[in-house]
């Protein structure tokens, strides 16, 4: 907290998750909540793989912190803790949203037009 960036804070992969992130990630996660929330199987389409993301953040991101300090590159208890809670909590999150979409997603597709005309031709 020297108002200074940390040592490892480099320029290379930030600028570019920051832009996908803003540019891609935010909107599709936009888009599907509001969809979801309307109902519209799109909106479930696009949350699931959004949602598994955020849950394989966690373990990506303990991964490479212990790969890295294995390797030699030292961190800071802050540097390790933040993002490990900071990920573990939005992975708890969206682990729990991801079991509630999974169990709204209903067992059999509804029957299409010409299914239900159909039935009541034979019925």
């Amino acid at each position: 907290m020297q108002g200074t960036a940390p040592d490892l804070l480099d320029v290379y992969s930030r600028p570019v998750t920051y832009a996908l992130d803003l540019a891609v990630i935010t909107p599709a996660a936009a888009l599907a909540g509001l969809l979801v929330r309307r109902h519209n199987p799109l909106g479930y389409l696009l949350a699931g793989p959004l949602l598994v993301t955020i849950v394989l953040l966690l373990p990506t991101i303990a991964l490479s912190t212990a790969l890295q300090s294995a390797a030699g590159i030292s961190f800071t208890a802050a540097e390790v803790v933040g993002p490990i809670a900071g990920f573990g909590i939005l992975g708890v999150i969206g682990a729990w949203l991801l079991v509630r979409l999974l169990r709204a997603v209903p067992a059999t597709a509804p029957p299409t037009t010409s299914e239900a005309r159909d039935v009541h031709l034979h019925v």
